[in-house]
């Protein structure tokens, strides 16, 4: 998670002194932790406590540029039953959570 997604939710920080070493195997020194923050899905049917990693910024904007979705296919998209209906705008990368709980957040329906 981003210190300014934390420090906007107004999470309570634990000191730690980490090395993660991520892609390429580059280093990052993380100095603070929160334990227990709960996340939902949108309507709250699914919730669960995590320990989070604090990092000053995970990743540049994704999609690095935004993508011409004037093709037809793209189009009969029906962007409210997409899990992100704004998917093709570029934007900031908040907090990353496990795969293990992708689709248990996910609601019936989303693609």
């Amino acid at each position: 998670m981003t210190l300014q997604f934390a420090s906007k939710l107004g999470l309570e920080k634990e000191k730690i002194n980490l090395a993660v070493s991520g892609l390429s195997e580059n280093s990052t020194n993380i100095k603070w932790k929160i334990n227990d923050a709960f996340i939902s899905n949108n309507d709250s049917s699914y919730t669960s406590p995590l320990d989070f990693l604090i990092v000053p910024r995970i990743t540049d904007f994704v999609p690095s540029i935004q993508p011409n979705l004037k093709n037809k296919r793209f189009n009969d998209i029906n962007r409210s039953i997409l899990a992100d209906p704004s998917f093709d705008k570029p934007g900031k990368i908040d907090m990353i959570i496990g795969a293990e709980l992708f689709y248990q957040i996910l609601k019936d329906g989303r693609k």
